[in-house]
């Protein structure tokens, strides 16, 4: 079917609807509208998602002692109760003990309190 046929067959469709007293706006927007709003909408995805992607792109697979305590505040005995209770769980080669941090992250939403409100 050619472009004409196409526009022919959209007239008659319309004509049928302003017959049944359906009215139809259409609007037709230019290539630079188009742009502006596919920009905008990428812009607006990316804003939304980068933040959550660095921070997994750079975020270790196992934090150290001090790097838990700095990102939970927790100090050296809460930590070590947390081990020792096996509440955490944690990989140990000598003296070296290291924590992964996707099962920190579980742990601390396992852990969440909601508000009542």
């Amino acid at each position: 079917m050619n472009i004409f046929n196409l526009l022919l067959k959209k007239e008659i469709t319309d004509q049928k609807l302003i017959k049944k007293g359906i009215t139809m706006n259409t609007y037709i927007a230019s290539r630079e509208e188009l742009e502006t709003l596919i920009r905008e909408a990428v812009e607006n995805a990316i804003q939304d998602i980068l933040p959550t992607l660095i921070r997994k792109a750079t975020a270790k697979e196992w934090l150290t002692r001090d790097e838990v305590k700095a990102l939970t505040g927790w100090s050296t005995s809460t930590l070590q109760n947390l081990r020792n209770t096996r509440q955490i769980q944690y990989s140990q080669h000598g003296h070296k003990i290291l924590y992964p941090y996707d099962e920190l992250m579980a742990f601390l939403r396992a852990n969440r309190i909601k508000p009542i409100w």
